[in-house]
């Protein structure tokens, strides 16, 4: 009878010894104290669920369009260039030929968007052609300094830096053009004269105006915006920003009789950081 009851005893002391420990574990699961050490699993209503990976923020977002605002990016695409602000002598992007009409070089990443706008114009009985896509820092150096000379030419008594001025309004000094970026084309028609104002020209102008934007595409320099860009009107140069900000850009200027200028929106964006 002694030995029933001390094995009984053994029993219950065995018994109690196992509810504590499983109160003890479970205490630990429920607080977080015990978790796997890779934490990539969690209790919850006797569930395991997996976490997922972690989608991007916003603000990593940002960060990843901001770089391409910066001249030291790779893909400089968004970088605010002005009569201040320019382009290295050493950038130089990796450009292909475009295989449109006019022919010309800019970088790859812009090509299937310049071909559909070719594609939209030629569905509307406009046929356009490329005058100028990818320049050098070299190439611009070499135009600017042609047009100077143009203007000293044209009048002996103009100074030299006067000369620098006036050529300054409708040429980009050299790592001030947006060509240098290879995301900028100047347009015309096939059968017109490059930067004129004909008749055929201004249907592509117009042209332009409507619906470049569905394409990515911005006319950087608006009508009557020369006291802010430091540049004349150019309908026919139009710049790559890619197809969401660029009908952001039209939207914003939708009801406005004098655009905002490309640059200034792109420098607000940049400081903002709102793309969308």
């Amino acid at each position: 009878m002694k030995e029933y009851k001390l094995i009984t005893k053994i029993l219950i002391f065995i018994l109690i010894l196992m509810i504590g420990s499983s109160f003890i574990v479970g205490m630990f699961f429920v607080t977080g104290i015990w978790l796997p050490d890779d934490n990539s699993s969690y209790l919850d209503n006797n569930q395991i669920h997996i976490t997922e990976t972690p989608k991007p923020s916003i603000t990593e977002i940002k960060l990843k369009y901001f770089e391409n605002c910066t001249k030291e990016s790779s893909d400089p695409f968004l970088y605010p260039i002005t009569k201040d602000e320019g382009l290295d002598q050493d950038y130089v992007p990796k450009v292909i030929p475009t295989n449109l009409t006019g022919g010309k070089e800019v970088t790859e990443s812009i090509i299937p968007y310049l071909k559909k706008l070719f594609q939209k114009a030629k569905s509307e009985g406009i046929n356009l052609q490329i005058i100028s896509g990818y320049r050098s820092y070299q190439t611009q150096e070499n135009i600017f300094n042609s047009y100077v000379n143009s203007e000293l030419n044209a009048n002996p008594y103009l100074g030299y830096e006067d000369a620098v001025i006036k050529a300054n309004i409708y040429s980009a000094k050299p790592g001030h053009s947006e060509h240098q970026l290879g995301t900028t084309v100047d347009i015309k028609c096939v059968d017109c004269t490059a930067f004129t104002f004909s008749e055929k020209n201004i249907e592509v102008y117009n042209f332009l105006e409507e619906n470049a934007n569905n394409f990515g595409f911005v006319i950087s320099y608006p009508e009557n915006t020369t006291e802010i860009t430091g540049y004349k009107y150019e309908p026919w140069h139009i710049r790559y920003i890619g197809t969401e900000l660029s009908l952001k850009y039209k939207k914003k200027n939708a009801d406005k009789e004098i655009k905002q200028p490309l640059q200034k929106f792109l420098i607000d964006t940049c400081k903002t950081g709102n793309y969308g």
